[in-house]
């Protein structure tokens, strides 16, 4: 099934969890924070939204600085 993370199309087994996005498995909580279509999705949901056919997932990072 197609998906889109930060822009670029991947390929992740039908009813994925977001949990188990690569991008994802091994991040830490408040270490980036994720949208899931235009919705935050808290840290504590990831692994209760399946993924589906054309989603598009933001994975941002904080920055340091100003």
């Amino acid at each position: 099934m197609q998906v889109s993370i930060n822009g670029s199309h991947r390929e992740v087994p039908i009813a994925s969890p977001l949990s188990q996005l690569s991008e994802l498995r091994e991040r830490a909580l408040g270490e980036v924070a994720v949208a899931l279509n235009g919705n935050f999705v808290p840290h504590a949901e990831w692994a209760r939204h399946q993924l589906s056919e054309n989603d598009c997932i933001d994975v941002v990072a904080p920055v340091e600085g100003g």
